[in-house]
Formats: C-alpha cells, structure tokens, sequence
C-alpha cells in the first residue's frame, strides 16, 4: 500500500463524522427509500404462502439489486446503500426503520391471531402498559461465528451450507426452505460485493483508498479475505448487511485483537502494511460505526481466553485499543474481559483511558463468567472460550440467546400494597395475596411479595415459551444461522434450536430500589411501628402527602442498599437467591434454558416513570436505581462499601449480566497513584465475585458547567447503561440525575 495514502484520518475526521447525516446516492443506482421498501413488500406479498425463509430471501435479494448507492472516497470503508429510514431521534442516536421490520411485523400479527395469540392478551397488553414488565420476540443480541465468517468468507460459507445440505438424508420441507433461504441470501450477497466493487471503481481513478476498496470487495466475491485490511471490509460489509437489512442485531464485532491477529502478522511478514497503517484502518473502521449514530451499537471485546485457559491480550490488541482512546469514540461500545492472569499493564492502560474521559469501555470478570456458564451445564472449555454478546453480557461460542423479558421489581412493591392492583390504572396485574390490613408480620408481607413476585415471573416466561418457538417464523435468520455450524448440521434456523444452545434471558430491573423498600416496611411498619401497613400504601398513593416527616426519616435511614446494612445485605441476598431459583436453567420454549440478568440498561427511567411512589422514600415517577448500584445518594460509604455490601451475593448467579456503575472523583485517581487505586478496586471487585464493573470520572462542578454552558462540552462523555452518550444530549432529567450522583460523592467524601 503505497505511502501516499496514510497519516490522512486526522485531516479527513469532520468529513468522515458527518458522512451518514446525507450520504450522496449517485442517481440511477437504485430506488429511493420509499419505493424500495414498496418494491421489496410487493414482493413477498406475491410470494405469500411460500416458506418464510425463502420469502424473506427473495425480498433481502430484491433490496440488494435495487437498493441506491453511495460512495465517500475519503473513508476506507466508505460504501453506502440506502436500506434505513430515520423516524426519529434520541438522546443517544437515530431510531430508524428497516425494510424487513415491516415484513416480520406482518408475520407477527398473523401469528398473534393464532398460535401465540396469549402474547396479545389482555393480561399481557396491561402489563406492558402498565409498566410492569418488558416483552417481546428479540433478534436484538445475536453473536455471529467471525471465526468461521473470517476464515471461510462469503463463498465458502455458501459453500459450506451447500455442503451440509448435500449430506442431509431426507431433507423435510422445512429443512429445504431453511437451506434455501442460506443459498438465495450469500448468492445476493456476493453479488452485491461485486455490484458495490462497480460503483467504488468509479471514484478509483487517482484514489488510492477507492482502488483498494474496490479490489478488496472483488475479491471477497470469489475468496475468503487474505490481508488485514479486507477482513475489515468484509466485517463491515457483513455488518451492515445482517444488522440493517436481514434485521437480526449484531451485538459484537468479537475479540478484534485474536480475530485480526493472523492477518494482521502476515501483513507485517510480508510487507503489506506497517503497524501503524494498521492503526490507521482501525481508527476508519472504528470511527465508520461512530459516524452511524445510530440507537444501541454494538460493542467489541479485549480479553478472550483460549481453551486452556489463557488470556489472549496480543500486540493487535493494544495497537486496537490505542486506536480506540486516541479517537475518543464512544461508538463502537468497549469491553475488557478480565481473569486472574490478564495482564496488569494492559488492565492500567484501559483504565487510564477511562480516567481520562473514555467511560464507554466496561470490564467483565471473566472468572464468574465461567462459573456461571458452568452452572448452566456449558463444558469447561465452552465456559472458557465464551463470547461477549451485548452491552455487558456472554454465551458460549455460536448460542443464539434472546433478551425477551425484562421486569420492574419495585412495582412488584406496589402490587403487594395493593392485593395485586396497579394503584395507578386500577388493573389487576398480580395475583390476590392479601389487603394490606391482612399481613399482621414482615414474614407475611414478604411471603406475599413472593407470590406476586413468583406468580408474574411463571406468566412471563409462559408467554416467552408461547411465541419463542416461532422466532424463526418470525424473522428467518439465513444470514446468521450460515455462521453456526451446529444450525447447518440440523438444518433449522439458529433461532429456532438451530444453534449449540438456545437461551432465553429474563431481566430482574431495579434491585437497590426494591431492598430499599423491603428494609424500610420490616423496619418502619413492623420492628418499629411508626407507620401501619395501610397507611403506609395510602401515603404511597397520595405520594408521601401527609407522611413528608416519615419520608425524610426514611431517607436519613442508614438500612440502605449497598451501606453495609446487615438488614438490606439480608434481604438482598435472600432476593435474589429466590429470583434464581425462579429463573436460572428454567426450561424455555427452544429446548434450551432461562438465564438470569440483575441489569436495567435505560429501564429503571421507564419503569420509574410508571411506578407509584415506594417505600423507600421515591416519590411516583422518579427514577429507579441502576444495575446493581445503590439508589442515588444512598451509598453512604463510597465506592469500597458498596462494593463490600453487593459482593455478598452470589453473582456467578447472574448468568446473562450484573452490571455494577461507579463515580470517582478525579481527585482520588491522578497520577500513578490513582491508576493503582483504580486497579485494586477492579482486581478487589472481580476476586470478591464481582460480575462487571463500568463508570465515569468527573466532578459536579464540571457536570453543573456542562448543563449550563452545553456549547462547550460538546464530547463530554457519560456512561449512561450499555452504552455511552454526550452529556450535553441528555434530558434535564438525566443530567440532574449525574449531577446528584457526584454531589453526593462530593457530600460523603469518597474520593
């Protein structure tokens, strides 16, 4: 690679950023959004009654041969088609509409008149309504095999499943329209790589990237990619494809520091490119799924361990990651798996980059991964050698894993109160366990909580197995499935008990709020009296009217969630092993099993905002707390003694993810100093059993600042769930929410 084309992605940045907000589709390249999505619909609704994989296959084929085209010859990777609508904005990127979503859409409602028609219920509709629970067919976390997808590339994937469809011995009709849908999906695609090679090379002459794009995309039409620089186009090309146009999320790009790594010394061996042209790429790679603003991107991983046991950091993984800080993305999203034997320079090197503003880099603890991947029944070598699938979460190798159902647990709160009603809309939304004048102890109460607790959580899993044996009839997955091995040896869809395992995953929201609530009916209505149970559930409705003075004492109560409390470390624990015993391994409906998640991402503002107030002192509205961390302001022992209070339980538990948020004060980390502290608190974290670990470094005066003054503050970076978002985006809500989080620090003086 000529020497002229690098050292240019600094001089090309504004340009690149701004490359999605009008993408100049070239006339006569195709069909505009709209008629393309008419054309594609017309389509299948011709094709109606034939199997839906083949449907969905003919129509993906369709958008490809017709979809406009667009090139930006400054990016290496700058090929675009227009397969997406925006239909609106949010704080953290573009929602937008996917051509094929409309097509599964109709295939869900044909469904819900019949076989998963309990999906639609009454019961089921007042739920979602109502704020009590999340649930829905995913497609939102899929992993695909990059291994086999580098090593094999587009036409011996096509290969392969031709292969294994050869070797089938009556082939049953469902099987054929599966190997179909594989066959007509990766013809469409290799065509495709040679559709967008045609229009690149118009932009080639006197362009050395256009011409290297071109050949790059030549070539992964006939062969599997030889150097660094076309694995990369064919990652991105693959991408975009399953992720905009099959409709089947992407939730990680891999362990790029391994995956790369081969290509990576044979271009150095062989003179092909220097390490720092390497960089170079990675930072256009990197920076063309930062140009996307798009809602929930997905993330990539350091970390991976190999069968043994060993922890892979190579030399590509810390050229990636300096790449990676040096940009100062918060796109695509960042873990670092770590284990006893990672190495602690590298551990030091990603946690400077978040103490210097980086926060949209999360650590995993790979050790409880692979205890709890173990509990589920996974080998030890699956256990080791497992994947990052998401925002904080993990399977084994080539596990399709869906995140159906996600539940508010402190408006499980609100129902015990309240006999099973929604005090808010008046519906029944839990089983009768009793008025509130009927439970004379704590023992009483929280056996009813239980109840309601147990009854909701059988009825969600009962609708997820009502509609997760028809994920494949929903949405065929041919693009996806051609990378599981094991989806190509049955012949079935990898979402429908294709894949090595089929996992469902049910999310327990809002923990601390939940304690918090329990600790204070135990202490305030039964050990000390100071409140009946009744009139504490009316002072609820009428939120806290009449009962201010009893709210600010509950508030200035030290039996908080995550203060060392010995009655909230009880009940925490005592909670959460009667969740797992409700979830964890549960039969789902794809002849797999149901994995834990104590995580709320964005849901504890959701769900906070259709809940009632609650006993812990929250008014009605207000936000619920975060992951595994404390309610805002109620950690009064800093960093250390939540730490020490959610290490009692049993994370290995949390089979999908625990997610546990920090601030830290810049002052507590300058200097070598204050990496050393930021490395005991990790390695401290993950020996005591800690599940993940994610946060951000700043000050309130900063954060006061940036509320009032956005125009300078433009790239401040917070933390917020899963994923990362510019300060300055947030609501007043949101940022007043940071904004006490770190005057809270300030106030209790964990530096």
């Amino acid at each position: 690679m000529a020497d002229r084309l690098w050292r240019t992605f600094d001089r090309d940045r504004a340009e690149l950023d701004r490359q999605y907000e009008a993408p100049a589709y070239r006339d006569g390249t195709g069909l505009v959004y709209d008629d393309l999505e008419r054309g594609a619909l017309a389509l299948a609704e011709g094709l109606a009654g034939e199997p839906h994989p083949v449907v969905k296959a003919r129509a993906f084929t369709y958008i490809l041969e017709n979809a406009r085209l667009a090139v930006n010859p400054l990016d290496w990777f700058g090929f675009h088609f227009d397969v997406l609508k925006v239909v609106g904005k949010a704080d953290i990127g573009w929602h937008v509409r996917m051509i094929l979503g409309r097509l599964c859409s109709k295939w869900i409602n044909e469904l819900c008149q019949g076989p998963v028609q309990p999906y639609v219920s009454e019961r089921a509709r007042q739920g979602r309504d109502d704020g009590l629970f999340v649930m829905y067919p995913d497609y939102a976390h899929s992993s695909p095999n990059w291994d086999d997808l580098l090593a094999l590339g587009l036409p011996g994937l096509l290969a392969r499943a031709r292969h294994f469809r050869r070797e089938q011995t009556d082939v049953t009709p469902a099987q054929a329209a599966f190997y179909d849908g594989i066959e007509i999906s990766y013809e469409a695609m290799i065509s495709f790589a040679g559709r967008l090679a045609a229009e690149v090379s118009l932009h080639a002459s006197g362009n050395g990237k256009m011409q290297q794009l071109a050949a790059a995309l030549r070539r992964l039409a006939v062969a599997a990619p030889g150097s660094t620089y076309e694995a990369l186009v064919l990652a991105m090309f693959y991408w975009k494809l399953q992720e905009n146009v099959e409709m089947a999320r992407v939730r990680t790009l891999g362990d790029m520091g391994v995956l790369y790594h081969g290509f990576y010394q044979r271009d150095l061996a062989s003179g092909n490119a220097t390490s720092e042209q390497i960089k170079e790429l990675f930072k256009y790679f990197l920076n063309h799924f930062a140009a996307m603003h798009v809602v929930y991107q997905q993330p990539m991983y350091f970390g991976s361990m190999d069968a043994a046991g060993n922890v892979q950091i190579t030399e590509l993984s810390r050229l990636i990651f300096d790449a990676y800080d040096e940009c100062g993305l918060y796109d695509p999203k960042l873990q670092v798996c770590i284990a006893e034997n990672t190495p602690d320079a590298f551990i030091k090197r990603v946690l400077e980059a978040i103490r210097g503003g980086n926060s949209s880099i999360s650590l995993i603890n790979s050790e409880n991964a692979i205890a709890s991947l173990l509990k589920c029944g996974m080998s030890l070598e699956d256990a080791r050698t497992f994947v990052m699938t998401g925002c904080w979460d993990y399977a084994i190798r080539n596990e399709a894993k869906t995140i159906p159902l996600r539940l508010n647990l402190p408006k499980v709160i609100e129902l015990t109160l309240n006999n099973g009603v929604d005090p808010l809309t008046g519906h029944r939304l839990g089983p009768a366990t009793g008025e509130a004048e009927s439970l004379g102890s704590f023992d009483a109460f929280y056996a009813a909580f239980k109840r309601q607790l147990a009854d909701i959580a059988q009825y969600m899993m009962s609708i997820a197995n009502c509609f997760e044996p028809y994920l494949h009839e929903f949405n065929p997955t041919s693009l996806y499935s051609a990378t599981i091995v094991e989806s190509l040896l049955r012949g079935v869809d990898a979402y429908a008990f294709g894949a090595k395992v089929c996992s469902t995953v049910f999310n327990v929201s809002c923990l601390a709020t939940t304690v918090d609530s329990l600790a204070a009916v135990k202490k305030f209505v039964y050990d000390r009296g100071e409140i009946s149970l009744p009139a504490l559930a009316a002072a609820l409705r009428q939120d806290w009217q009449g009962a201010e003075e009893l709210r600010a004492r509950i508030r200035a109560d030290h039996d908080k969630y995550g203060s060392g409390s010995a009655l909230a470390d009880d009940l925490m624990v005592d909670l959460t092993n009667y969740t797992t015993s409700l979830i964890n391994n549960k039969p789902n409906g794809r002849g797999g099993f149901y994995k834990q998640g104590q995580i709320t991402i964005d849901f504890n503002v959701k769900f906070g905002a259709k809940t009632g107030a609650t006993p812990g002192g929250r008014r009605r509205g207000e936000p619920h707390s975060k992951n595994l961390s404390a309610t805002v302001g109620m950690d009064r022992q800093g960093l250390t003694g939540l730490i020490n209070s959610v290490t009692k339980m049993d994370m290995s538990n949390f089979n999908h993810a625990g997610m546990l948020d920090f601030i830290l004060h810049p002052s507590a980390v300058q200097g070598d100093e204050g990496l050393d502290i930021m490395l005991a608190l990790v390695r401290t974290y993950f020996r005591k059993g800690g599940h993940s670990i994610q946060g951000n470094v700043f000050d309130a005066r900063l954060l006061r600042d940036a509320q009032a003054h956005p125009e300078r503050y433009a790239t401040l970076q917070v933390r917020v769930c899963g994923w990362n978002v510019y300060f300055v985006n947030l609501s007043r809500k949101e940022q007043d929410l940071f904004i006490a989080q770190a005057e809270h620090l300030e106030k209790i003086g964990a530096y």
